[in-house]
């Protein structure tokens, strides 16, 4: 229905009063030539003076106006009536969620399942037209035919909506709304809320259809926020099946990041649910192949500076930046010269903490030795033969375990120190000999004749004992990658340090699930999906980059959402959230394929399997090239 063809107000017959909320009250309306009903929603007399609250109201018509679907509220426009603003809506012949769950709750599994896959298709077409609602609850969902066959959930209230694609934001779009009991740990910190804060709100939403209440209560408003972001959620009761009950518990995951990265996603599991019958559903969920075994293989040791594990395959932690060490061979040694004085041993502290990291490190191509049972005297080469960028990447790991070490081109001789530590070495082994010398004097001074071309082998001795490395090289072995991945993966960790610590952990997802696409890829096939692994790569490059670069914009004292160019700036950055997440979403998807693919071709080893498994990749690669 477009703008020219909505009826006037004068068109109109007001029927009974639907509801009332803060800001506007909902009536039931009649179209007099044509008999079509609607329901509008009137703005309240004192708001209509508020220019804020008009502003959120005409948000809502041309955000909804953009999205059209069965599970979301349809808005035909804004019009005026009575000399004040209402939205002219499909009207929906059923009681709100909350009215419902007030009567009928807990709900059955598969009633419970059904609206909130309903729930779930409504947020995904929402976030793929750039719409995060920011408000959803039990109140904001309508029930169309309830308790039939045809029942069916419809967002409604987009009030509170930050569009991503919408041009009239407003200041609101960039503070802290909502309600308590659904409220993610993140919606403290607007710049912070994505797509997955509206799963979060839609986990709430299951487990208050199971139990008849949200997950947390408290006695004031800022406490349950509280509970939302330290105390552990409920588990459903026993009497839903591990498969609901896990994927509740998932929506409810503390950090965004251990949450579903996409409504779509959770459409599939929620569909996947329904599909199951009978007792053996719990079994078949659980038992669901996981992509998480696989990103846990692509992951190898942990960062030095921050802990966080670090990738297979990846020069650079994707938590805080610093690069990661990956021994090659070369011409350079890294000495280790302090904290302390030459010839002074390294701190037995710094020595347990450089071992610990070590053996979380295995692959990095550094063997132990007798490092663990020797603390060797200041300076000392820790490694010899190594590469300009492995010895400068060692480094900067060990400066972060408050280890003082140098890179120096060429060998165990290479640093200037080692020459004072021979020699301040070679004096204490002088003034421990001194009193034997002086006894036997006459004796030594017979032998010096004899000894004395003996002695450049004496300080070569010397020379070698005191530069002997503690550690031995052992080098990294290099996952093999395609030619262009591994081209693109090179830029972005040349990049990554630049991108800022929020938009990281998003870069990190892709990057993880692109290695472990590779990884469980036979290297016969790696060519296959060396462009659309490539694409992947350099979209979540370039959209960390972006949203680094428009997180400093937005987040500005000046940013002033109400000028035309800086709300496109708001609304690229949140696109490219949306589209990190998706990217993230589907190659989730494709692991989990390949793994079932993989398991398939196990049980029966067909041509049909095979041929089963090449149009399920083929399918999810033209999926990420889409995007």
């Amino acid at each position: 229905m477009t703008a020219a063809s909505l009826p006037r107000a004068e068109q109109l017959e007001l029927g009974d009063e639907l509801g009332v909320g803060a800001v506007a009250t909902v009536y039931r309306a009649v179209e007099r030539e044509t008999g079509q009903r609607y329901a509008l929603k009137l703005l309240h007399d004192r708001n209509a003076r508020d220019p804020r609250a008009a502003r959120r109201f005409t948000r809502e018509a041309e955000l909804a106006r953009t999205l059209r679907d069965p599970h979301i509220i349809d808005v035909h426009g804004a019009i005026e009536f009575d000399g004040r603003q209402a939205l002219l809506m499909e009207l929906v012949e059923g009681p709100t969620l909350a009215e419902l769950l007030a009567t009928d709750a807990p709900l059955p599994e598969r009633r419970l399942l059904a609206l909130a896959r309903g729930i779930a298709q409504g947020l995904s077409v929402a976030h793929a037209g750039g719409v995060i609602h920011r408000d959803l609850k039990p109140a904001n969902v309508l029930i169309a035919s309830p308790g039939e066959a045809g029942e069916t959930a419809k967002i409604a209230d987009f009030g509170m909506a930050r569009a991503t694609s919408f041009a009239g934001v407003d200041p609101e779009a960039m503070t802290v709304l909502g309600t308590p009991d659904y409220m993610a740990p993140e919606t403290l910190d607007p710049l912070a809320v994505d797509p997955r804060t509206d799963l979060y709100a839609l986990g709430c939403i299951m487990v208050e259809m199971a139990t008849g209440r949200p997950p947390f209560s408290a006695p004031t408003p800022f406490a349950v926020l509280d509970a939302h972001r330290k105390r552990e959620p409920p588990a459903l009761p026993e009497r839903y099946t591990a498969g609901l009950r896990e994927l509740v518990a998932s929506l409810l995951a503390k950090q965004q990041s251990d949450r579903p990265h996409a409504a779509s996603a959770v459409v599939e599991l929620l569909d996947a649910l329904l599909s199951q019958g009978g007792e053996s559903r719990a079994q078949i969920a659980v038992s669901r192949p996981r992509p998480r075994n696989l990103l846990e293989a692509a992951e190898a040791g942990r960062c030095a500076r921050c802990g966080a594990p670090v990738i297979h395959g990846v020069r650079v932690c994707l938590e805080c930046g610093l690069a990661r060490v990956t021994i090659e061979p070369g011409r350079w040694t890294v000495f280790v010269v302090g904290p302390g004085a030459v010839g002074d041993k390294l701190d037995s502290v710094r020595r347990d903490s450089l071992l610990t990291w070590l053996r979380s490190n295995a692959d990095a191509g550094l063997e132990v030795g007798n490092f663990a049972k020797q603390i060797p005297r200041l300076p000392f080469p820790l490694v010899l033969r190594v590469s300009e960028s492995s010895a400068h990447a060692l480094a900067q790991s060990l400066a972060q375990l408050g280890i003082h070490a140098e890179p120096r081109h060429g060998g165990r001789l290479a640093h200037g120190q080692m020459a004072e530590k021979m020699v301040r070495i070679g004096a204490r082994r002088g003034k421990i000999a001194l009193p034997l010398l002086l006894i036997g004097l006459p004796l030594m001074l017979a032998l010096m004749v004899v000894a004395l071309p003996l002695l450049p082998i004496y300080f070569g001795v010397i020379a070698w004992w005191t530069s002997k490395p503690a550690l031995a090289a052992t080098y990294t072995t290099r996952l093999a990658l395609p030619s262009q991945v591994d081209t693109q993966l090179r830029e972005l960790e040349r990049k990554a340090p630049q991108i800022s610590a929020r938009h990281r952990p998003s870069l990190r997802a892709v990057v993880q699930r692109v290695m472990a696409l590779i990884e469980a890829t036979p290297a016969a096939e790696r060519d296959e999906i060396d462009a659309e692994m490539t694409h992947a790569l350099a979209l979540a490059t370039v959209g960390s980059e972006r949203m680094t670069e428009l997180d400093a914009l937005v987040s500005h004292p000046d940013f002033d959402p109400g000028d035309p160019e800086q709300r496109r700036e708001l609304q690229e950055r949140d696109m490219w959230a949306a589209r990190m997440l998706e990217l993230s979403a589907t190659l989730d998807a494709l692991l989990a394929r390949s793994v079932a693919a993989e398991r398939a071709l196990r049980g029966a080893a067909s041509e049909g399997s095979s041929l089963a498994r090449l149009r399920d990749r083929v399918e999810a690669l033209e999926e990420v090239q889409r995007m």
